[in-house]
């Protein structure tokens, strides 16, 4: 069943910014809308590189194991998965490691949590500022960069 549910699994090599800072996640079953209404969407597993290469092998394989629990239990759920499973969190959060436990992926979804507390959050505690100023500075250049090459549009 989940194989035919998620449309296409993406990697992106740019941290994620948010108005708290650097989105931690590192992987995520989220909607790829296919229309400017937003109502309609397929299922993708997106994985955030920068964040995903922080955690070990072990880890990495329970964080894969951990979002094909997510489009397993969204499969059931139907049309409205991600607002239905955006309601319920942090219950899902702990029904996808349980699934993927079930799977026989518990060592690997142990290392993604020991990994996640242990050395992923401090490290982005401590780097995460500099890693969304260099962020935003890339944006600031990139619209200077912009403004220049289409000066019609920047007015």
């Amino acid at each position: 069943m989940v194989e035919e549910f998620v449309f296409v699994i993406r990697a992106s090599t740019s941290y994620s910014i948010g108005i708290g800072g650097v989105d931690p996640a590192s992987a995520m079953l989220a909607p790829l809308y296919t229309d400017v209404t937003l109502k309609a969407y397929r299922p993708q597993v997106l994985v955030t590189l920068p964040i995903f290469r922080l955690f070990s092998a072990k880890a990495q394989i329970g964080i894969m194991a951990h979002e094909i629990a997510h489009a397993e239990r969204a499969s059931r759920l139907g049309q409205g998965w991600p607002e239905k499973m955006q309601a319920r969190y942090a219950a899902e959060e702990r029904l996808a490691n349980s699934i993927a436990i079930r799977w026989g992926f518990g060592k690997y979804v142990e290392a993604m949590r020991r990994n996640r507390h242990g050395s992923v959050n401090p490290m982005l505690e401590t780097r995460g500022p500099a890693i969304v100023h260099r962020a935003l500075e890339q944006t600031r250049r990139r619209r200077e960069e912009f403004c220049r090459a289409h000066p019609e549009v920047a007015k």
